[in-house]
């Protein structure tokens, strides 16, 4: 039954949007992710050498130009349908991947001063099948993506209120000091990037100046991580020492008090000879589960303080980057509770550059390694002797290429995790062809290999899937 809704809804999506807007092209377009209000003028621009050069005859020009009425408010939209089915026998989940319709709304309303910007999704999700509305999780028949107001009182500070999306640092989903929450979910069964990073409820403050730059974000509620926990993709139990579906659903136990489970997050930054520096506070927990309780054995979010840095800027042909962060554990400082993760320390080198062809190549190499790693051992060892041991050191490397096609409106992207340490691998292929303004099909794969089950990519072999979608924006 779940396969024939699916089905029946992306061929009933695929023929209105065929009847109603045929196959034209337009050879001018810019990528699926960029807002309406982007989109090029069909307006030529107006430059000086436009107008006469005698005083005279600019009386007549002055009359018959009449700018444009701007309006304070956007309304504008998209409608989506994916579907993906997996390349190997699922453990305990559903065959398809993914199989959902997205009806997404974005309204923007500006005065004096104040912008109220909303993002909500309505939602269709057969394969699932869960609707009951979830708005911190972002489950059930809606999801609100954003719901903010933007104040701007002075020319140097700027605040927004509310759900919102945050991101900073050098990183190319690999992250550092960029603790705001992330959906790994969504990337893993084949959503768009976009819904990579997770919402959050926050206040954020900006202030400017020649000096130097700082934003301040407070979190008054905790926002974990979205990460796989048995519903729609398997994931391997460490209590259990095998890779389980929707009959473990993973238990978590998260920090929800409001204004007592708090976050604060600032970045000091500015621009120098075109390098940008950037200073970096984080308070709060591990956004993933970074413990167990070891009589319940539910997954826990200890509390945890990162302090970083980083630098980016052009060398040689390209663009560089250099980042790194202090994981302090606050709950296991010493080390030596094995339940718990011990501090880290972390380090993200990164490279792009243009070639050929109007293709860009970019690279990252990075490495975490565990402080009072012999303690973390001995103690294992005690307490529970079966548990495979982490590695003190973790490296990661990863090439994404990405190409604009002969054809303008074609686009390919190939991205590709390495972990040499454990020996597993992500690959994202991807691809969008832009059929007219409106039209743009998607497809692509998430796959995963690894020699082990409880690797960090190893536990998402069997989720391995081939995807497909079609979007109608308005």
């Amino acid at each position: 039954m779940k396969r024939f809704f699916v089905c029946f809804f992306c061929i009933i999506f695929s023929v209105i949007v065929w009847v109603n807007d045929g196959h034209t092209q337009n050879e001018n377009l810019q990528p699926m992710d960029t807002p309406p209000s982007q989109m090029p003028s069909a307006n030529p621009p107006i430059f000086q050498d436009d107008f006469p050069l005698f005083p005279d005859e600019y009386e007549s020009v002055d009359t018959s130009y009449q700018p444009p009425a701007q309006q304070d408010y956007q309304l504008s939209g998209s409608f989506e349908t994916r579907l993906g089915l997996r390349t190997q026998s699922a453990i305990d989940e559903d065959e398809f991947s993914i199989g959902e319709a997205r009806l997404q709304m974005i309204y923007q309303h500006k005065v004096e001063g104040l912008t109220l910007n909303c993002k909500l999704d309505f939602v269709l999700d057969p394969v699932l099948d869960k609707y009951p509305i979830k708005i911190k999780e972002g489950t059930g028949v809606m999801d609100l993506r954003e719901l903010n107001l933007s104040i701007i009182p002075t020319d140097f500070i700027d605040i927004i209120v509310g759900r919102q999306r945050l991101s900073w640092g050098t990183g190319d989903v690999l992250f550092i000091n960029n603790l705001f929450p992330k959906d790994w979910q969504a990337l893993y069964i084949g959503r768009d990037e976009s819904y990579f990073d997770a919402p959050t409820d926050a206040i954020k403050m900006g202030f400017y100046s020649l000096f130097a730059n700082l934003d301040i974000v407070y979190v008054p509620w905790f926002d974990s991580d979205r990460i796989p926990t048995g519903e729609r993709l398997s994931y391997y139990n460490r209590v259990i020492g095998e890779r389980v579906g929707k009959q473990h659903i993973m238990d978590l136990n998260k920090p929800d008090d409001l204004f007592e489970d708090t976050e604060w997050a600032a970045r000091l930054y500015n621009t120098i000879s075109d390098f940008e520096l950037a200073l970096y506070t984080y308070n709060g927990y591990w956004k993933s589960p970074g413990g167990l309780e070891p009589v319940t054995w539910k997954g826990i979010y200890p509390k945890l303080n990162v302090y970083g840095l980083s630098v980016q800027g052009p060398i040689a042909q390209g663009v560089a980057c250099f980042e790194m962060g202090l994981y302090e554990s606050r709950n296991d400082k010493a080390g030596n509770n094995p339940y718990i993760n011990n501090s880290q320390l972390r380090m993200l080198f990164g490279y792009r550059f243009d070639m050929p062809g109007q293709m860009q190549l970019s690279t990252q190499y990075y490495i975490e390694i565990m402080r009072d790693h012999k303690k973390y051992q001995e103690t294992l060892a005690l307490v529970y002797p079966e548990e495979i041991p982490d590695d003190e050191g973790r490296h990661v490397i990863t090439v994404r290429l990405t190409r604009q096609m002969i054809d303008p409106n074609v686009y390919m992207s190939f991205l590709v995790y390495y972990c040499p340490t454990d020996t597993d691998m992500y690959v994202r292929p991807t691809l969008q062809y832009i059929f007219n303004e409106n039209i743009t099909f998607i497809g692509g794969a998430n796959l995963f290999v690894g020699n082990e089950d409880h690797t960090q990519w190893g536990q998402y072999e069997r989720n391995s899937n081939l995807y497909t979608g079609l979007q109608y924006r308005f």
